[in-house]
């Protein structure tokens, strides 16, 4: 399933919300090109310098500011190419990539939020079946698993909205 495996968008953004310095995300890039290939897209899997310079380029897009960004997307559309490819990724599987990427280089091992902040990044205020069945799916592809507090697993479809839930790797 290629919607849950990283791309260099999602180690992009990565760099881009967290505070690391240029020789950890330089450690970052390299550590996930070596230790977790399998889990990266196909098409980056065996060059790590088109990863490398892929990543570099997505996080170069994700610092523009909103002019400079316009500018960019109508140069690039003037010859045919975008910026983004948003209409094959998958809305739980980029956002559960990303906290598991979090996940993986950050100190705690862990990563928490309210049930209410994760519905809320995917737009809805209450549960339905269809948010359920994608966010339970994107979990299970991805190897990470929920727990409350003290570390008590949850069925994160059964959690009071305003419950912390801490997702974990498997």
């Amino acid at each position: 399933m290629s919607k849950y495996k990283f791309t260099p968008k999602d180690v992009a953004s990565l760099l881009y919300i967290s505070d690391f310095t240029h020789l950890r995300e330089k450690e970052i890039i390299e550590d996930l090109f070596r230790e977790h290939n399998n889990s990266i897209v196909v098409n980056y899997r065996k060059d790590f310098d088109k990863f490398r310079r892929v990543v570099h380029e997505e996080t170069v897009i994700l610092e523009l500011d909103d002019c400079s960004f316009s500018e960019t997307d109508m140069i690039l559309r003037e010859y045919g190419l975008t910026i983004t490819d948003d209409n094959i990724d998958n809305v739980f599987g980029q956002f559960f990539r990303l906290v598991k990427l979090q996940i993986l280089y950050s100190q705690s091992g862990y990563k928490r939020l309210k049930l209410r902040s994760i519905l809320k990044e995917f737009g809805y205020k209450r549960r339905s079946d269809k948010l359920n069945f994608g966010i339970l799916k994107a979990l299970k592809a991805l190897g990470l698993v929920t727990y409350l507090r003290g570390l008590e697993p949850c069925d994160i479809t059964e959690i009071n909205l305003d419950q912390m839930v801490i997702i974990r790797l498997k």
